[in-house]
């Protein structure tokens, strides 16, 4: 899955982006209160 893709999957779960890192992007789940981490690979 593309970067892209895979950001319009998150958005459309009710994700939300908290931060950019350097090779590292946090999401957050308001619905399931839980965090995720996207690596830049």
């Amino acid at each position: 899955m593309k970067r892209k893709e895979f950001l319009k999957y998150l958005r459309s779960q009710g994700c939300e982006l908290l931060r950019e890192g350097r090779k590292h992007s946090w999401w957050f789940n308001p619905e399931l209160n839980k965090r995720y981490v996207r690596t830049l690979a």
